[in-house]
């Protein structure tokens, strides 16, 4: 049981990570919009 929780528990952090990376990564790879880079920087 613990085992499955750590393993659950592994599995959403990798993925927030992997997510953040390539929220963060988006923007130099997407055309000039500067609605986008606004909204990110608040």
């Amino acid at each position: 049981m613990m085992a499955f929780v750590f393993f659950l528990l592994w599995m959403l952090a990798s993925l927030a990570l992997l997510t953040v990376w390539v929220f963060r990564q988006a923007p130099l790879a997407s055309h000039d919009d500067t609605a986008p880079a606004a909204a990110v920087e608040g």
